[in-house]
Order: structure tokens, then sequence, then C-alpha cells
């Protein structure tokens, strides 16, 4: 792999090595696949402490570049996935992929009923330990796994839940067959931090990144709460961006 570093230069050496894997990538000599040398490698390689490498890498991980895999080591991602959230449009994450041409799959992980507490009975405004359906699931978009979600709904209002085969389902497509209800709205929430251990696991991640975790309340016509979503998503393969209108005089 061509690539190296000027010391006499300005720019610092974690850029430099950023903006040259950048153009090996972007200009195709590595892949989508493809597997970068170890930090210790170019460290070796350019003559530089393995930390400057690390930034470096870190900043092709942020910028969609690359990502990086728990005890297997840094490859070039395939095409970032960009998704827009319209304040006036509200789709499931299925439609969303589908939407963007990704192959998307669901695996579930848990589905079960259990009784609300907390944080779950307030959002779905329920007494604590009524019975709720809660449904775990990972999201693998183009064969890498993206984001975990967990889901709570009232067990209540819908009983099939806790049993229907929702693997490769959208959740608010059932709804509207099954129940004929549909979300109007939302309040969701986003903040960037550090994923447990378990979220590590599950997505693969190296230790000490970073992810995006998503609380979602959806609401039907009536104001009625539908569900409550936890959800973590991997930085580097999505972009939210938030579309915004001004209110009109008047309104």
């Amino acid at each position: 792999m061509e690539l190296s570093v000027d010391t006499s230069s300005h720019v610092p050496l974690y850029i430099q090595i950023y903006e040259g894997l950048r153009i090996l990538i972007e200009g195709g000599r590595l892949k989508a696949g493809d597997q970068l040398p170890t930090e210790s490698e170019l460290r070796d390689q350019l003559g530089v402490s393995r930390m400057t490498v690390r930034q470096a890498l870190s900043e092709l991980v942020k910028d969609g570049l690359i990502v990086r895999k728990r005890a297997k080591g840094s490859f070039v991602a395939r095409s970032r996935r960009e998704v827009t959230l319209v304040r006036d449009i509200l789709r499931s994450f299925t439609e969303e992929a589908v939407s963007y041409g990704a192959h998307l799959e669901t695996r579930v992980l848990a589905q079960e009923v259990v009784p609300a507490g907390g944080r779950v009975a307030q959002e779905l405004q329920v007494a604590s330990g009524t019975k709720v359906v809660m449904l775990r699931r990972l999201r693998i978009l183009d064969g890498e796994p993206i984001a975990l979600e967990t889901s709570h709904l009232r067990y209540d209002r819908f009983p099939l839940l806790a049993t229907k085969d929702l693997t490769d389902a959208s959740l608010y497509r059932v709804l509207k067959e099954q129940y004929g209800v549909s979300p109007c709205e939302s309040v969701d929430s986003y903040a960037a931090g550090p994923p447990t251990a378990g979220e590590s696991q599950t997505l693969d991640l190296e230790p000490g990144g970073t992810v995006w975790h998503c609380q979602r309340t959806s609401l039907d016509g009536d104001g009625g709460v539908i569900e409550y979503t936890e959800s973590t998503f991997r930085l580097g393969r999505f972009r939210f961006t938030v579309r915004r209108r001004a209110i009109a005089e008047g309104e």
C-alpha cells in the first residue's frame, strides 16, 4: 500500500495519514471490505506513534470511510447510507432502508412479555408492573450490523406481538395490518455516547467507540402512545439530517 508522511510539513501527521488513506479509498485502490494494515503495521511503516495512527483511523470512522470491528481490525466501509429524518414524514426503519435501496435484515434477539418499569412505564403511560411486549431486534444493513433496537408496547393493546414472527418484518406495517394502527407523530431524542459492553458485542464495535443513542415515543392519531423504543446506531453508516421549515405567521 502506497502511503507516506512528510515529517517536515506543517500539516499534522494524523491528517496526512487520514488524507492518504482517504485518497486510496475514494480512488478505488482500497475497495469496500478490504482490510487495512493494523495500527502497529502502519506505525512501523510510517515511523509515527501508534496514537497518531489511531487518531487518523478515528477520523476515517467518523467520515464513514472505514469501520472498525472488534478483535478483527479496520475495513473499508461500504457506501454510507444517508438517512433523512423529515418532521412531516414518519417511517419505520424498514421503510427508510428500502427507500435508499439498501438490503436490510432483521434478527429478533428477544420477544417476550415483561412487567413495565421505570422509564418504560412512564413513556407508555401505564402503571409500573403492567404487562408489556418487549421486542429486541438487530438491524443488519448490507451484511453489517448497524443498529440495535429495543421496543416496548402495551400487551393489552397489542397481544399478538408477543408471538408473531417479526423476522425481517416492519413493526409499523404489522401494527397497521393487524390492528389498524399507524403512528402519526413521534418524539425522538438523539445523543452521542459510549456503547454498553452488550451493545459493543452485538454491533461488533471496537472498545472506546461512540454510538448514537435514540429514544422514540410514537403516538397514534388520537395522541395515544403506541410504542417506546430505544435504539443504538453505529457511527459511520448513517448521516442524520433533520429538515425543518419556518412557521408561517398566524400558525
